[in-house]
């Protein structure tokens, strides 16, 4: 006998998500794989001054392209 029950009413996801900021993505999306490795890589590093220096990287990596200035 199958332990998994469905909610009545529910068609949520059928699949693993991922949530970054205010989007949720489907695993599979490589915007949602990058967004694991971050979150990852941040927690083996703790807080330490790597962890900030990577932080940063990836707030820079984030931004629109129209708003990274030229160095």
């Amino acid at each position: 006998m199958s332990k998994q029950r469905k909610i009545i009413g529910y068609d949520g996801p059928g699949s693993g998500h991922v949530v970054a900021g205010d989007k949720i993505m489907p695993l599979d999306a490589p915007q949602a794989l990058v967004a694991l490795t971050d979150s990852a890589l941040l927690t083996g590093l703790g807080y330490s001054e790597k962890a900030a220096t990577y932080q940063k990287l990836i707030e820079h990596r984030r931004q629109p392209v129209a708003a990274i200035q030229s160095r």
